[in-house]
C-alpha cells in the first residue's frame, strides 16, 4: 500500500508553529517507520514537523506531556557548550499548545531543527559506538531523576516480553490473514528461542529488575552526533520514553548496533554477533551507567541483547500475521524476514553467551 503525499500538509502545520512566517516546500526527512516527518523552512527558522501515528500512539495529550517534560528537565539540567544542540525544542503554536490538529483529526507537532547534525551511522567506529552508549547512558540516568509524578505510560507493556510472545500465540492461532502455513519455520523457529532464552534469563528474573525510566528505543538513528566531528549532541525520538529497564535500552543498542547482518536480512545472509561492537558498546554504557546500576541489572546484560532481538522478531511476526499494520515496509513479506532475521540474531547471542558474559566482566571490573 503506498503512502499518501502529506507535503501540504505539513506545510500548514508548520505554520502554525513558526509564528506568522511563512513556510517553504517541505520535504520528506528520516527513514522512521512509524510517524511521517518532514523538514520544512520558515522564514529564518528550520522546522522539523511530524504527523503523529494515532492508529499507535492514541493519546497524543499524554503523549505530548511527557515530551515537554522530559525535554525542560534535559535543558535545565545542561551544562555543556551550544546548549540549543544539546536536546530536542518542542515548539507550541500561537495559542500555546504542543500540537497542531487538522479538522480531519490528524495531530502534527514541530521542533526546532538542530544545525549542523545528523543521526550516528550504523557502520560506526568502536570508539564512536562506545561514545553514544555513553550518550544514551547519559540520557536515561538523567531521564531517571524527573521530578514530580511519574512518566505517563505511552504504550503499555511494550517491552513486556510474556505480553509479547502472548500475542504472538495469539495471532498465529486465529491466523486472521491466512499466513500462518508459510510462516510455520519461523514460528517454530521462535518458539524454540523462545524456551532457550527463559532458560538463560528467565522472565522472573527480569520483572524483579529495578523499574527505572527508559529511551526503550536506543538505536544510533536515534542518537544526533555532530556533522564535523561525529560528537553525541542529542538523542531523539522520545515518544516512548517511560517507565521501563535499562537493562530493555542496553539490549536494543545491542540488538540494533552490534549485529552483522540488518535488520531484515535475507535468510541465506549470515548473521553474528560482533563481539567487539558488544564490548565497546559495554564499555560505553557502563562508562555512564555503571555506578547506578545493580548487580541484577549487570547480571541482566550479556542476554539483553537477545531478549530485545527475540523479542523484536516476535513483533515483526506478528504483525505479519496481523496483515503488516504496524511497521511499514518497503517491500512484500519484509516483516516475515524481520522476524526471521531478529531470531537467528537472538540465536547467535545465545550461542555466544558466556563471551558475553566475560565481556561485562571485564568492562565492570
Amino acid at each position: 500500500m503506498g503512502e499518501p503525499d502529506l507535503r501540504a500538509a505539513a506545510e500548514l502545520a508548520a505554520a502554525a508553529f513558526a509564528g506568522g512566517q511563512a513556510p517553504e516546500a517541505a520535504r520528506p526527512l528520516g527513514e522512521g517507520l512509524i510517524h511521517r516527518t518532514y523538514a520544512v523552512r520558515c522564514g529564518d527558522r528550520d522546522l522539523v514537523v511530524q504527523r503523529l501515528n494515532t492508529a499507535i500512539f492514541r493519546d497524543p495529550d499524554a503523549l505530548t506531556e511527557n515530551l515537554l517534560r522530559v525535554t525542560e528537565h534535559l535543558a535545565s539540567r545542561e551544562t555543556r557548550s551550544q546548549p540549543e544542540r544539546r536536546s530536542l525544542q518542542p515548539l507550541r503554536t500561537s495559542a500555546g499548545v504542543g500540537t497542531h490538529r487538522e479538522s480531519n483529526g490528524a495531530v502534527w507537532r514541530a521542533f526546532l531543527h538542530i544545525r549542523d547534525a545528523e543521526p550516528a551511522r550504523a557502520d560506526a567506529d568502536l570508539s564512536t559506538l562506545a561514545d553514544a552508549a555513553a550518550a544514551f547512558g547519559d540520557y536515561a540516568r538523567s531521564v531517571s531523576e524527573i521530578p514530580g509524578p511519574p512518566l505517563h505510560t505511552i504504550l503499555p507493556g511494550f517491552h513486556d516480553f510474556a505480553r509479547r510472545r502472548a500475542d504472538f500465540e495469539e495471532r498465529v492461532a486465529r491466523d486472521s490473514h491466512g499466513r500462518a502455513h508459510h510462516a510455520s519455520p519461523a514460528i517454530a523457529a521462535a518458539r524454540s528461542a523462545c524456551e532457550d532464552l527463559e532458560r538463560l534469563l528467565p522472565e522472573a528474573s527480569v520483572a524483579r529488575l529495578p523499574v527505572r525510566v527508559a529511551h526503550h528505543d536506543c538505536k544510533l538513528g536515534n542518537l544526533l552526533v555532530d556533522a564535523a566531528s561525529g560528537e553525541p549532541l542529542c538523542v531523539i525520538d522520545l515518544d516512548t520514553t517511560m517507565a521501563g529497564t535499562w537493562v530493555s535500552d542496553f539490549g536494543e543498542l545491542v540488538r540494533s548496533s552490534a549485529a552483522s547482518a540488518p535488520e531484515d536480512a535475507a535468510v541465506d545472509e549470515p548473521i553474528e554477533v560482533d563481539l567487539a561492537a558488544f564490548a565497546a558498546l559495554t564499555a560505553g554504557w557502563l562508562q555512564a551507567t555503571g555506578t547506578h546500576m545493580v548487580e541484577a541489572e549487570r547480571r541482566a546484560l550479556p542476554l539483553a541483547g537477545a531478549r530485545l532481538a527475540l523479542m523484536n522478531g516476535l513483533r515483526f511476526l506478528t504483525d505479519y500475521l496481523d496483515g503488516d499494520v504496524y511497521f511499514r515496509q518497503s517491500r512484500p513479506h519484509q516483516n516475515l524476514d524481520r522476524g526471521i532475521a531478529q531470531t537467528r540474531l537472538a540465536r547467535a547471542h545465545l550461542a555466544r553467551s558466556a563471551e558475553l558474559r566475560d565481556c561485562v566482566e571485564r568492562s565492570s571490573s
